[in-house]
């Protein structure tokens, strides 16, 4: 229902929906950087080229759809790089590697041995 919600609002106001996605898209990206042992101000990487293009974009009308088919691949890829590569094993200097979801697994050793 509320993945319905936000895809209606993103067609009624999309500049509101890109907003409130914003923030914790921000905060995931920074705590995965966190993970990696970098530091967050790398979240910030995909503002600035996305700042450039949009430069370039009015700068050049022509090269719009090429520009925009670049950022589309980039950012599909930066997207996969934060999501699926494994964080550090252990703690860095930004304190101890945790799961996102804190599910304790029950201990199967004596049931199956």
């Amino acid at each position: 229902m509320m993945v319905g919600l936000f895809f209606a609002m993103s067609l009624l106001l999309p500049g509101y929906s890109t907003t409130v996605a914003a923030g914790p898209l921000m905060i995931f990206t920074i705590r995965r950087f966190h993970d990696f042992g970098q530091s967050g101000w790398w979240a910030a990487a995909p503002l600035a080229v996305g700042l450039a293009a949009g430069v370039a974009m009015a700068a050049s009308p022509l090269l719009a759809p090429i520009i925009q088919a670049v950022l589309l691949v980039g950012s599909v890829s930066f997207t996969a790089f934060v999501g699926l590569m494994p964080g550090d094993a252990g703690p860095n200097r930004f304190g101890e590697s945790r799961p996102l979801f804190r599910r304790k697994r029950p201990d199967l050793s004596e049931t199956f041995s």
